[in-house]
């Protein structure tokens, strides 16, 4: 059950609706409709970098942003309130998701009397302007930002929908939708970076048969994706409980920064093998300026043992456990699970974990989409590989 209000709680946070305020002024030189932008500059006296996903029609996050200061750990995700009106000048206003809270209070994740730093900005031609405020409300920093491709990646957002109509059993109608709102290549992009890029999110995602005819369409290979599923599926004669089927892909950079890329596959889909939806993230973490997609095994030395005991230490500290309190009494396994889903952040990695997956059903975890557990390149350092440690600058 939890996972089921957990994916309305999303669908509600992503595509969250705004009424029209009647006609507005607005600046012609305003991002888009749907925006996907890479800021770097200062909030306060931290460099920051920062990552904004954004659809002001409708006022959709997409998922979330992120953003990272340079001098300190992690990756730090946030969601824009729904604003007043559709004017692209208008004030936006983000909560920063709240890591650091007791599990007992996750229900509570999205209160607004949840402590967590908050913001409020502007945006106009390439600038993000604004005022940062500290949890306690009562510092308040400058936030100057301006739109930076120098070390990242340029892409730019796209929105795409295909569908396809089947006859099942029974002569019964059949039909699959399939949407995409992520990023796509520009023409600024290198030829060579982009025909990487698009080659690791085919395989990332099964290889479906594509007939590709621009390295830049990473949409296609989402839509190609679901829609050969569903064609496989009704080619099969299997059962299935439903006529109509959704999948809505998103497809976003958390880090885009100094030749890496980590792209976020989220979203909402009807898994055909499984015959269950799924709101689950997974990672894709790319050197592109190496042309290497990254697995685990290519930055640590796998030691499941090591790893998993700091990844429970962390899981233990971050949601505030009791001592002694046992896994076996939160998780279906007594060990602190495994996991190979994870992504490259700032000095460190994020491992996450589909808490459906993984909690147990008497667990009241809904408001828990995802769970995120962060080890630095120093909590690494015994397991880091050599090579791996060159390429990000850890001595």
């Amino acid at each position: 059950m939890h996972k089921i209000t957990s994916c309305i709680i999303a669908v509600f946070i992503i595509h969250s609706s705004l009424c029209a305020q009647g006609p507005e002024t607005v600046d012609p030189l305003a991002p888009g409709e749907n925006i996907y932008k890479h800021f770097t500059g200062t909030i306060g006296k931290h460099k920051a970098v920062l990552d904004l996903r954004y659809g002001f029609q409708g006022a959709s996050n997409y998922g979330g942003s992120t953003y990272y200061f340079s001098d300190e750990d992690g990756l730090n995700y946030f969601l824009i309130s729904q604003p007043p009106t559709f004017s692209h000048n208008d004030v936006f206003r983000a909560q920063v998701f709240p890591e650091n809270i007791p599990l007992s209070e996750i229900k509570n994740v999205y209160s607004i009397y949840v402590q967590t730093p908050r913001f409020e900005f502007t945006l106009s031609h390439d600038s993000l302007l604004g005022k940062w405020f500290n949890p306690n409300g009562q510092e308040q920093l400058k936030i100057t930002l301006t739109e930076d491709r120098t070390n990242a990646l340029p892409f730019e957002f796209k929105h795409a929908a295909d569908s396809a109509a089947a006859t099942g059993k029974k002569n019964a109608a059949m039909k699959a939708v399939a949407t995409y709102r992520g990023i796509q290549s520009t023409s600024k992009i290198k030829e060579k970076d982009a025909v990487f890029i698009y080659k690791a999110v085919l395989a990332f995602m099964g290889n479906p048969a594509t007939g590709a005819k621009d390295w830049h369409d990473l949409y296609n290979i989402c839509l190609k994706k679901f829609l050969a599923d569903f064609n496989a599926s009704v080619n099969s004669g299997s059962e299935v409980n439903a006529s109509n089927f959704s999948g809505n892909y998103t497809l976003f950079p958390v880090y885009n920064d100094n030749g890496f890329l980590v792209l976020q596959k989220g979203g909402f889909q009807y898994l055909f093998d499984t015959k269950e939806y799924t709101d689950r993230n997974l990672y894709l973490c790319l050197d592109v300026k190496d042309k290497k997609v990254l697995k685990l095994d290519d930055i640590l030395t796998i030691n499941n043992d090591a790893l998993t005991t700091l990844l429970e230490k962390t899981f233990r500290k971050k949601y505030q456990l009791e001592p002694g309190k046992k896994l076996s009494d939160l998780f279906t396994t007594d060990k602190m699970p495994f996991t190979d889903n994870f992504t490259l952040a700032n000095k460190g990695l994020i491992f996450s974990y589909s808490p459906s997956k993984i909690f147990r059903d008497d667990q009241d975890i809904a408001d828990l989409q995802e769970m995120r557990i962060f080890l630095s390149y120093d909590d690494l350092a015994g397991l880091l590989k050599p090579e791996f440690k060159t390429r990000v600058g850890v001595k």
